[in-house]
């Protein structure tokens, strides 16, 4: 399940603390592999805007859902 899947199905005060959780600046991060090149809040702050692009990605096609549903009310009401 991604990050913001899981977003989506948790309450506004799991996310407030998932929030919390920043890590301090520089602080290693660790993978399989040993240490990363790139800082945790590097990694953080990448993740969290190809978040924000799905997520505007699908607010867009929900958007476009909206307006395809409403030219549909407005034929079947001719």
């Amino acid at each position: 399940m991604s990050f913001l899947h899981h977003l989506l199905i948790i309450t506004r005060e799991e996310r407030e603390l998932m929030m919390d959780r920043v890590p301090p600046p520089n602080a290693i991060a660790w993978g399989p592999n040993g240490a990363l090149e790139d800082s945790p809040l590097d990694v953080a702050a990448q993740e969290a805007i190809q978040d924000i692009e799905i997520s505007k990605r699908l607010l867009e096609r929900k958007e476009e859902d909206v307006e395809d549903a409403k030219e549909e009310v407005v034929s079947l009401k001719k």
